[in-house]
């Protein structure tokens, strides 16, 4: 044993002073003539047995340890070294900040391992390093460091806690390294080192449970970030500085408890509450947050919105973020949902709410008098009428900015936004714009940035802006819209040619989307002259086809009524006054028009009451028409020879050629002479079955109508009878059957 031992202390000796030799032969081959050399201070650590190199430039920047650390301003960088660098190294230059991720730094093995940079460092970043040991005075060492990043290392809870002797730390972030929850002493102060640690952050481990009683003897914690944690419970304490909460992306059903046993408020100084993509389907009934300025609770299963639902629970709020709650059949939002006094923000991305549906109340954005920005980009705004996609908006004076992209609206008129009087940044990217009216954002008095790109705008008239929104804007998005380059479009090529600046901001390019090829709308041009006489040629065409369309139209509609035109001025202007020229002049009392399938009834009905019962003389073709002579002049001459005349009306008359022509020289002939018309409607004739000619007559005379049935026919003879009462030469007899 004793053998042994001197053997060992001998060798030791001999190597200490070849590693000596080594060093100042090394140092002086090394060291330039004339340049000076650092040389670390002495010490029993062979980590701190090191010599930097002086700084110097190439193309990667400032190096100033070897190639292995790069400074620049109070940066230094000595990370993604892979192992290649063991130790902190002395650095020129008083730097605050010290990165030296990606390195393998499995172990801080010595409490004296930061020495070389203890006195100066303020930020230190230990990411990515695969270190799960830190020796337990190694952090003592530190006069200054305040923000101390050990991400993504494969520490416990136990190898962390010499990181808490760090007496000025103020920001420890220990994410992504399969930490469970922080046992309840954790945080317990040694040598007050704890007293200004404000922020921490613990997201992406597995923190199933949270309980902030272990948080509680860091008196000046204000942030704390707990988010991705599969965090399923959270027990709440009192915590009088927390001023922002993050719990994101957990599995929370239910928001924390906020207000103790007597009513007061356990996180009586939280500003900014975040819950994003959580499991919450409502809010409490009690909450204690007197001072809350900001929730967000998106991606959160809310189904109903009901009446104030913010507005008591959260009296002091001005922003709430509600973003990716989706809507299904269940989905409500009832009056007055988001009414709250404070609010200025509110924003609703991605929801999908159809303001079609009547589960969407018009009135639910009403009471927001403070609003200042809305987000509803990504709704469901699709076939909604101007006028009620116009009242949703109708109460927000005071409103600056609106996003509303993303949501099928496919029309804008001066109504939609013409409430909406502060508005200053208007976005209504990815629409099916396909018209805008002349003007729709000339009411905007104070409206600089306006997005219409990506929608399906053609063209963009000329009186879409006037010369004062024109002056007033100061970036104007139309890029992706599918353009026609056409000569109504000129104007607009001349602005978006000599205002870059205004449309500098653009999210895609102006193209020509009626081009072969793909022509930007800076580079198509046209002849203007030519453009001018397009337009004035294209005026005279239109105004010459419009006349000639009217024109057309008049005389289609004068043709097809041309009778009961005639027979209407006739009627009006001549009074039915009838001729009351000598009786001796006329040879027949009634000429008889009627087709010669309905001769049978003229027979047996007709001729007997007339002739036989009222002693009138008839004219009937078949009988009185004299023999040889020229129809056309037999039916002039028993026209002109006859006191009245008698229109036999049936299916017959309709289809008879003879009958139509001899129809036009009956009323040719009482147009000329004033006479009336006496008609009779045999049998059920349609309205399709007649002639333009005759359905004038029956609109515009009045009619009688026979019916085969035998009680009907006294009736008939009747009103005949009165009509002819001019006629007869004494008091009818009965009427034959």
């Amino acid at each position: 044993m004793t053998m042994g031992r001197s053997h060992q202390n001998s060798f030791s000796v001999a190597y200490g002073l070849a590693v000596v030799l080594v060093f100042f032969v090394c140092s002086a081959s090394n060291t330039p003539k004339g340049d000076p050399t650092t040389f670390a201070k002495t010490s029993t650590s062979p980590l701190q047995n090191t010599s930097p190199l002086q700084n110097k430039s190439t193309r990667n920047g400032n190096f100033c340890f070897e190639d292995k650390c790069r400074c620049v301003g109070s940066t230094a960088d000595c990370s993604h070294n892979y192992g290649r660098l063991p130790f902190v190294p002395i650095i020129q230059g008083r730097r605050s900040h010290l990165t030296f991720s990606y390195n393998n730094l499995t172990r801080v093995g010595h409490d004296d391992f930061f020495t070389n940079v203890s006195s100066y460092f303020r930020k230190m970043d230990l990411q990515n390093n695969g270190l799960a040991f830190i020796s337990s005075g190694a952090f003592r060492v530190f006069d200054f460091l305040n923000t101390l990043h050990l991400d993504n290392n494969m520490l416990t809870y136990a190898a962390i806690k010499p990181v808490l002797l760090a007496r000025r730390l103020q920001v420890l972030s220990l994410t992504n390294m399969q930490l469970g929850s922080p046992p309840g002493d954790f945080f317990v102060p040694r040598w007050r080192s704890l007293n200004l640690l404000r922020r921490i952050d613990i997201s992406n481990n597995k923190i199933h449970q949270l309980n902030f009683s272990t948080f509680a003897p860091l008196t000046r914690l204000s942030v704390l970030l707990a988010s991705n944690c599969q965090m399923l419970d959270v027990t709440s304490a009192y915590m009088p500085g927390l001023q922002a909460l993050h719990l994101v992306s957990n599995v929370l059903f239910n928001m924390p408890e906020t207000c103790s046993n007597s009513r007061t408020s356990l996180f009586p100084k939280l500003g900014h509450l975040i819950l994003r993509d959580n499991k919450i389907t409502t809010l409490p009934a009690r909450v204690c947050l007197p001072e809350l300025d900001s929730l967000d609770l998106s991606v959160n299963p809310i189904k109903v919105f009901e009446t104030d639902m913010f507005r008591n629970r959260f009296p002091t709020l001005t922003k709430l973020f509600l973003n990716d709650i989706q809507w299904n059949a269940k989905s409500r939002i009832d009056r007055f949902a988001f009414r709250h006094p404070n609010l200025t923000e509110l924003s609703l991305m991605s929801c999908g709410i159809p303001f079609s549906y009547d589960n969407v109340d018009p009135d639910c954005f009403t009471g927001l008098p403070r609003l200042g920005l809305l987000q509803l980009s990504h709704s469901l705004a699709y076939g909604v009428g101007d006028a009620k996609l116009a009242g949703f908006f109708s109460s927000m004076t005071g409103l600056s900015k609106l996003y509303f992209g993303g949501s099928g609206i496919n029309i804008i008129t001066e109504h939609t936004f013409g409430h909406l009087s502060g508005l200053t940044i208007l976005v209504l990217y990815q629409n099916k714009l396909v018209e805008i009216s002349d003007g729709a954002f000339d009411s905007l008095k104070n409206l600089t940035v306006l997005n219409l790109s990506q929608n399906l705008l053609t063209t963009v008239s000329k009186r879409l802006f006037s010369s004062e929104t024109q002056h007033r804007l100061r970036h104007l998005d139309l890029s992706g819209n599918p353009l026609s380059c056409a000569c109504d479009l000129l104007w607009f090529k001349q602005w978006f040619v000599t205002m870059p600046n205004l449309f500098s901001h653009s999210h895609t390019t102006y193209t020509c989307k009626n081009s072969t090829s793909t022509v930007s709308l800076k580079d198509f041009s046209l002849n203007e002259q030519a453009c001018l006489l397009s337009m004035q040629t294209s005026k005279i065409i239109i105004s010459s086809g419009v006349i000639v369309l009217v024109l057309a139209a008049l005389v289609a509609t004068v043709y097809r009524y041309r009778w009961y035109i005639r027979l209407v001025l006739a009627f009006h202007t001549r009074g039915f006054v009838r001729r009351q020229e000598a009786e001796e002049e006329f040879m027949y009392d009634i000429f008889v028009s009627f087709d010669s399938d309905d001769l049978g009834w003229v027979r047996q009905h007709l001729i007997p009451n007339l002739e036989d019962r009222l002693g009138l003389r008839l004219c009937i073709h078949e009988r009185d028409f004299v023999p040889g002579k020229n129809i056309l002049e037999n039916i002039e001459d028993s026209v002109e020879s006859s006191r009245r005349i008698l229109l036999v009306f049936s299916k017959h008359f309709a289809h008879s050629q003879w009958c139509q022509f001899e129809l036009n020289l009956c009323l040719r002939h009482s147009f000329e002479h004033g006479d009336a018309l006496l008609v009779a409607l045999l049998g059920g004739v349609e309205s399709r079955d007649l002639t333009n000619a005759m359905m004038a007559v029956l609109d515009t005379t009045t009619y009688i109508q026979w019916e085969d049935d035998v009680q009907f026919r006294g009736r008939f003879w009747e009103r005949l009878d009165f009509a002819l009462q001019s006629l007869l030469p004494q008091a009818p007899r009965p009427v034959l059957p």
